[in-house]
């Protein structure tokens, strides 16, 4: 419970007990004269300004944190910092070893250049030799495949039937050449140079002999087959390099395009050999050491931001409901307890925590940064410093106000009532609606007018009082649109 819901406890009981101890008797139907009323009890109602505030406790944190991993597996070979320095958003902190990944993006550099040169190839299409090539190739095959299908020309037969004829009086003078010499000299007839020149006519016109004949023979179906199938490999090669086909040029540009994202992801791989700090703040841990071999995701050191920290309030959930974004506030600090800061919501908790069976809800405020020092400037505001905050939940102007211990709660109506000075030294009760409070005034809506004068009640035993003594003041906080008939 915090310091306003226990001192409302206290009212409550308060009030409570002075409200049994007014049941014995009615209140009056008319106005009682009072004699001798001491003047000191005499109270004005006035206007001025009230502030109703929440009190929590609660603590500095930081207002922002980062953990740093390391991005890739390697060793450390140096390091830029120490526990304690303060860094900025970008500077470098580690640095790892790269000679592995440098190699890597030059190779992948190497690819893209390759490819991205075979795609400018086969938008420009092929060079003049290989044209010429290609279409040689076609004519070749187109020729043998003629020849093959329309049989031999008039030509072809006469100078075969001529070369065969010339075999023929070869072999005919190389037979008679034969025959005298083995006449001559039966037993040498084997050794004979006369013999070798007959055995060589007789294979000479034994060759032209079957070319003479094949002129007449039909192609067999394989081999024209095989002929065509030449002309066309030989007329798609051509096609190929006369026609930019659209699907090979997108092939190309793809496969440049992939080259040059395996480019930039080496490059990005290379980058990662450089720690940096992703946020601006003080090192606070350091996980990692010049020398060590790290694995990617491993801790490398955590980096806090102690630049103004936030202030984290739990708030009773009996509170909490009196809060609001860009409400404002002040944040008292244990350390500097005569130095407030000025502050103001900035975040609400949608979900509270429960602990002792105390509901309590986390609140953020921002300290604002032209109150008080800064830190580094004589006061130094630490994330876990414990304090207090005090969050205006409602605020009046130019209201009807009076001291919260004039009035009287009746516990089974809960109505408020004061006790008015009439003229004569008349004294009546007086119904009254409440607004907002603070720990000693309460804001009155309804039942008073400016200028009325109260009557401050006379001290009891039942307060503890001596006779005639101003009772001790009692009070509670009471919320905006409080008491009799005012919003529940």
């Amino acid at each position: 419970m915090n310091s306003a819901s226990f001192t409302s406890a206290l009212v409550a009981a308060a009030l409570g007990l002075a409200g049994c101890a007014q049941l014995g008797s009615a209140l009056p139907k008319s106005p009682q004269p009072a004699p001798g009323i001491d003047p000191s009890r005499k109270i004005t109602v006035t206007k001025g300004s009230i502030e109703s505030k929440m009190i929590a406790p609660g603590k500095l944190i930081a207002q922002a944190t980062a953990t740093v991993v390391f991005p890739i597996s390697s060793q450390i070979v140096a390091m830029a910092v120490k526990t304690g320095d303060r860094v900025k958003a970008g500077q470098p902190l580690f640095t790892l070893d790269s000679t592995e990944l440098e190699l890597a993006e030059q190779q992948a550099e190497a690819g893209y250049l390759e490819a991205l040169a075979t795609y400018s190839l086969t938008l420009k299409g092929p060079s003049p030799a290989a044209l010429r090539a290609a279409r040689a190739m076609l004519t070749s095959a187109q020729m043998s495949h003629a020849d093959l299908q329309n049989g031999p020309s008039v030509s072809e037969v006469a100078g075969l039937k001529a070369t065969l004829a010339n075999s023929e009086a070869a072999l005919r003078s190389a037979q008679s050449a034969y025959d005298k010499a083995r006449r001559e000299d039966p037993a040498a007839i084997g050794l004979a140079p006369e013999a070798l020149a007959l055995e060589q006519a007789t294979n000479n016109y034994a060759a032209d002999k079957a070319a003479y004949a094949r002129l007449f023979e039909q192609p067999k179906p394989g081999l024209v087959a095989s002929s065509a199938a030449q002309i066309a490999a030989a007329r798609a090669n051509l096609d190929a390099l006369t026609t930019v086909v659209t699907e090979t040029v997108l092939q190309a540009q793809a496969k440049a395009d992939l080259a040059r994202l395996s480019w930039q992801q080496a490059s990005q791989n290379l980058k990662k050999a450089i720690v940096v700090a992703p946020i601006d703040g003080m090192v606070v841990a350091i996980s990692a050491q010049k020398g060590e071999t790290v694995v990617a995701g491993a801790r490398a050191l955590d980096i806090a931001d102690f630049a103004l920290p936030l202030f984290e309030a739990s708030v009773d959930e009996a509170d909490v409901g009196g809060v609001r974004i860009e409400q404002e506030a002040e944040v008292t600090i244990q350390a500097y307890p005569d130095q407030p800061f000025a502050a103001t919501v900035q975040e609400l908790a949608p979900t509270g925590s429960i602990a002792s069976n105390v509901v309590t809800f986390k609140v953020l405020l921002s300290i604002d940064e032209s109150a008080g020092a800064r830190p580094g400037e004589g006061v130094a505001l630490l994330p876990g410093m414990s304090g207090k905050t005090e969050v205006v939940v409602a605020k009046a102007e130019d209201v009807l106000v009076i001291t919260t211990s004039l009035m009287t709660r009746d516990p089974d109506t809960d109505e408020f009532t004061v006790e008015r000075l009439l003229a004569g030294d008349k004294v009546e009760t007086v119904k009254v609606q409440t607004g907002i409070s603070d720990e000693s005034m309460t804001e009155i809506t309804e039942g008073l007018q400016e200028g009325d004068v109260l009557l401050m009640p006379i001290a009891t035993e039942s307060t503890g009082g001596e006779p005639g003594a101003t009772p001790t003041p009692v009070f509670e906080f009471l919320p905006a649109g409080g008491g009799v008939g005012g919003a529940p």
